[in-house]
């Protein structure tokens, strides 16, 4: 029998606790009761001949002569801390200051101590993450592909490698970011350093690890003092920020990204310990669903923004927000920017509401849109 995905989650996740020592009686593991719920799924499969994890799907094949490999190649560099003045997204009273927590395997519990304390009313996150490019790819505009061949494209790029930066910017339902006790003056975002791709040895695409190491990524750092991926996907678990329980907390977390097929899937390959991502479209929304609860994208929300056009830089620009911490291509301050964006969106197009928003909630620019 072939295990479903959501099982597998569950199962990987309790490995991930083993290996980082956190699997104690008295933690009681949602995520185990998710693997419970899979294990149920796959009964249900094999006595209707339904494959189903969340959501019925189709088995989907893909020519693989319709995707083309980029080549590989190898690199080095230095790095970081960021720093900035803010100005106050609703126009009076935001934090003087914005300060990038910059996380490595050393500070990686006590940073997460402090983003589980906040999660109860900090439930927004702008995330954000880096990657070394794209190895593969089509000759055929994103837009006329079928939703299933760009998922496998993206499943082909990201099961071949390793997430290298992923920013969280969490605010709170008035667009408040944490002050950490600092009295307002301060706002705090943080960004998270992965060990596992190494440079010298993983596939890659030159320009894109190029791109990054000028933005001020430091490859040869990151598998020395980087952050295990296990012990990162057992702490976000425990945090509340994933696998929301609603008998436990009333408002799930809502996810907000700019143009976030890849965002996502990297996270999910992460929360699943490293293993391949679903093989259908339908089974990756299911757990993205799972997972993440509400999520908005803006590259989808801002379709019906006249004059809103292009990648996240532009639009930031034409909505007047200044990158106010750190680079462009440093997770944690586009992150920040995202947060910014976001704001400035729902003020301006969607008159502040929440309600007509959510009209935009569920749709992952890249996947199932274009």
């Amino acid at each position: 029998m072939k295990i479903p995905w959501i099982t597998r989650i569950g199962l990987g996740f309790r490995d991930t606790l083993d290996r980082a020592g956190l699997n104690t009686p008295v933690f009681p593991t949602w995520i185990t009761i998710i693997a419970r719920i899979g294990l149920g799924f796959g009964r249900t499969r094999n006595r209707t001949g339904i494959r189903t994890v969340c959501l019925l799907y189709k088995d989907v094949t893909v020519d693989s002569s319709r995707i083309t490999p980029l080549r590989h190649s190898s690199s080095l560099h230095t790095v970081v801390s960021s720093r900035g003045k803010m100005s106050s997204q609703r126009g009076g009273g935001g934090p003087q200051y914005l300060v990038v927590r910059s996380v490595w395997a050393w500070n990686l519990e006590y940073e997460f101590s402090i983003i589980a304390s906040l999660v109860d009313r900090f439930s927004y996150v702008a995330f954000d993450t880096e990657f070394p490019g794209f190895l593969y790819s089509t000759r055929r505009p994103h837009r006329l592909l079928p939703p299933s061949l760009r998922y496998a494209i993206l499943k082909a790029n990201v099961d071949e490698m390793d997430l290298v930066q992923l920013g969280l910017t969490l605010f709170d339902a008035s667009g408040d970011l944490p002050d950490l006790g600092t009295g307002g003056r301060v706002g705090f975002v943080w960004e998270f350093n992965f060990r596992e791709f190494d440079v010298r040895r993983d596939p890659h695409a030159p320009d894109s690890v190029d791109l990054l190491r000028s933005s001020g990524i430091d490859f040869d750092r990151l598998p020395l003092y980087g952050i295990d991926s296990g012990h990162f996907a057992a702490h976000l678990y425990r945090s509340g920020l994933v696998a929301h329980c609603r008998f436990c907390r009333p408002h799930s977390t809502r996810w907000i990204a700019f143009h976030s097929c890849y965002d996502f899937a990297y996270l999910i390959k992460v929360l699943g310990n490293g293993r391949p991502l679903p093989d259908t479209l339908e089974e990756f929304l299911g757990l993205v669903n799972l997972l993440f609860g509400e999520t908005v994208d803006l590259k989808h929300m801002m379709r019906g923004c006249k004059g809103l056009f292009g990648g996240l830089e532009n639009v930031a620009r034409t909505l007047g927000v200044p990158r106010q911490a750190g680079k462009s291509h440093q997770a944690g301050s586009d992150s920040l920017v995202t947060y910014q964006v976001y704001l400035k969106m729902k003020q301006r197009f969607f008159d502040g509401r929440d309600a007509k928003v959510a009209w935009h909630r569920g749709i992952i620019y890249g996947l199932q849109t274009c």
